[in-house]
């Protein structure tokens, strides 16, 4: 029991200090038990405060380890570390829990957390510090970015100026939909929207469906088709999606291979990775079969990449270069390329990679075909759970066969 009691007074004395510590550097800290009354349902407040942070301090103490409250909270950070290169973790390792323990339990195996996040290891100074100690090297382990990366903030908010079109009683319903308590502390909440949205960004692809089967109604129609767009590649998840997209900040993008069994997988997984920018283009190619195609499959990708992103036959690579940069346009052109030899399909990437300087090459495949075998530089592979991929993909094509029944395209 002493042992229990001085557990609860050494935390509660290193948060005090952390919280000071920030505040010196001009950092404010978001602590659930001083943000969230008891009385509210805390998992939308939790999701809120995730999405907003600009980093996370992860105090790993035995409770810890096995904790699945912590480890739910750890797959929303694991999210934001895939997406934003500069979003900080810091997993703390406290009084009786090394870094052999915290690489073996679930919490570390979550998301990869242990092998993701560098962990800053106080386990074995216990001894030797004081709490206002350990708090200080906590926060000079912090690392204050000055250009933040805004892909968070700007689908949160976007996504709540669509969601500000709809009437409070069919806020309500989404909420529902999407597993919020309806309280009391629910019902005063001023920025439901961006609760929502916040739960939207953690919640899965059936429950996404649900809420937005309840919104579109209430949508004017371009909304809806913003809101759809945004909810579609949520059930893809986002390990190889950072991974692909990561590759649009190099100036030499190179062709990447994906292993799916269809284009609009990776699709998808591209649309998730790039959620936040309005300025990305998808050319979908399929090339067929054919023997020394080579010369008809350049001539018919150009032609698809130049009507996609509005360019004249006559255009030079230096002038299509440009304009993507000035513009700051990233373009993705998918390839399916399971029936055309890979010593051509290479060939043809490499004509279209010189006419398009810029444009990142997806060659799509399935992971055991010998095209995917035989593709050169950076190869990912998509998560290929039959079950859930064929359930999320249905899902998916359901919200969009809506969005395309309201605005009357196919």
């Amino acid at each position: 029991m002493k042992r229990h009691q001085h557990r609860k007074r050494y935390l509660s004395k290193l948060m005090e200090e952390i919280h000071i510590g920030l505040g010196r550097r001009s950092l404010r800290a978001w602590e659930d038990r001083l943000e969230i009354e008891p009385s509210e349902d805390f998992q939308p407040r939790i999701a809120l405060g995730l999405a907003a942070s600009a980093g996370a301090i992860v105090l790993v103490d035995q409770d810890a380890l096995s904790s699945s409250f912590m480890q739910t909270e750890v797959v929303s950070l694991s999210w934001r570390t895939s997406w934003e290169a500069g979003f900080q973790v810091i997993p703390v390792l406290l009084e009786g829990v090394s870094t052999a323990d915290f690489e073996r339990s679930p919490l570390g195996a979550t998301g990869n957390f242990a092998t993701r996040c560098s962990a800053l290891d106080l386990e074995g100074t216990f001894n030797a510090l004081t709490a206002p100690e350990h708090a200080a090297l906590i926060v000079d382990t912090v690392q204050v970015s000055h250009d933040p990366d805004p892909v968070t903030e700007d689908w949160l908010t976007d996504m709540s100026i669509w969601l500000n079109y709809l009437p409070r009683e069919i806020l309500d319903r989404a909420a529902r939909a999407l597993g919020f308590a309806q309280d009391d502390r629910w019902r005063a909440q001023s920025q439901k929207a961006k609760f929502i949205a916040a739960a939207l960004l953690h919640a899965s692809i059936s429950e996404g469906f649900r809420a937005f089967n309840v919104v579109k109604p209430h949508l004017p129609p371009t909304a809806m088709r913003e809101v759809g767009q945004r909810i579609i590649p949520l059930w893809v998840s986002l390990s190889v999606a950072r991974e692909v997209v990561d590759l649009t900040r190099l100036r030499n993008r190179p062709t990447v291979g994906v292993a799916t069994e269809t284009l609009e997988h990776a699709e998808h997984a591209i649309l998730r990775g790039t959620a936040h920018r309005a300025n990305v283009e998808l050319a979908r190619m399929h090339a067929p079969a054919a023997e020394n195609a080579k010369d008809e499959l350049i001539a018919e990708f150009d032609s698809i990449l130049r009507v996609n992103l509005a360019l004249e036959a006559e255009d030079e690579p230096e002038f299509v270069g440009q304009s993507l940069e000035e513009a700051d346009q990233v373009v993705f052109a998918l390839v399916d390329c399971v029936e055309v030899p890979m010593v051509t399909l290479t060939a043809v990437v490499r004509e279209l990679g010189r006419r398009f300087p810029g444009v990142v090459f997806v060659l799509v495949a399935p992971s055991r075909s010998r095209a995917f075998k035989a593709m050169r530089g950076p190869k990912y592979v998509l998560t290929e759970d039959s079950g859930k991929h064929r359930g999320g993909l249905r899902l998916a094509r359901l919200i969009k066969r809506e969005i395309n029944r309201e605005h009357g395209s196919t």
